[in-house]
Parts: C-alpha cells; structure tokens; sequence
C-alpha cells in the first residue's frame, strides 16, 4: 500500500521524467496526455455557473410518449393535433421530430467534449485505475496550465 502511495504522490508530467517511466508503457502515453488534458478540462468547468433566475420546467413528456406519437402519426395517419393532444406531448416538438426524423433531446449550449472524448475521458480513468493512479483535482491542477 505504501508503495502505490508513494508512487502516486510522485506524479509529474515531465515527459522525459516520470510519465515515460518503466511501468508506463509508451505506447499509451499520448492516449494519457489525451486524458490529462480532458480531465483538466472537466475540472476546471465546475466553476461556471450558468443558471440565471428561476428554471421553467422543460419536458414534462416523456421519450416514450414522443415516440408513440410519431408511431400514430406515421402509421396510423392520426392527426399531428390530435396525436400530440392525446399523448401530452408538445405539438411543435412533435413536428419538428417528423419533419427532421431528429431522435435525440437536445437543449442548452453545445457540449464542451464530444461523445468520443467522454468516452476516452472515462477510459483513461480505468486505465490510470489499473496504474494505481488517483483522480484528485489537487494532483493534475497545477499542470493544467501547461498542457
């Protein structure tokens, strides 16, 4: 125990230094480097604040009553008012999803990491997890900068 501890308090990212160590194959360092640098991304992000006033109430409907909709308008040629009118969900929502054969909820701004950066986000978490690496913010923050 002491040993993991000891090497994980000796994290540094001097590339010639630690990061290109024996027990760090380097072949996965620039997926770590990759790592790094979203993780720091992440943390750095809980200081925002983006909430102004008093929040409306979004979605009161369901993905499922959406897509039962959609299936009576497209199949059993009911009305979108009426289809819209008996599932309870949103009318213009509703056209919009016909029209554009668009699936996906989306609100707000656009994410800062796209879906294949969150997944090696969470990927080089195991992998740091296996080399007895902790996530800490105190650890990686005074480097972010430099990446």
């Amino acid at each position: 125990m002491r040993k993991t501890l000891a090497r994980q308090k000796s994290v540094c990212f001097d590339l010639s230094d630690k990061l290109c160590s024996r027990w760090v194959e380097i072949s996965t360092v620039n997926v770590l480097l990759k790592f790094i640098y979203l993780f720091c991304v992440v943390t750095h992000l809980k200081d925002m604040d983006t909430q102004r006033g008093k929040k409306r109430p979004f979605f009161k409907w369901t993905e499922d009553k959406m897509s039962l909709a959609i299936d009576a308008v497209k199949n059993e040629g009911m009305s979108k008012k009426c289809a819209a009118k008996e599932f309870c969900v949103p009318r213009t929502t509703l056209k919009r999803r016909l029209e554009n054969n668009c699936l996906k909820r989306k609100m707000g701004p656009k994410t800062i990491l796209s879906e294949g950066e969150e997944k090696l986000l969470a990927n080089g978490s195991c992998l740091w997890a296996e080399r007895a690496f902790l996530l800490m913010q105190q650890i990686y923050s005074p480097r972010c900068i430099k990446l």
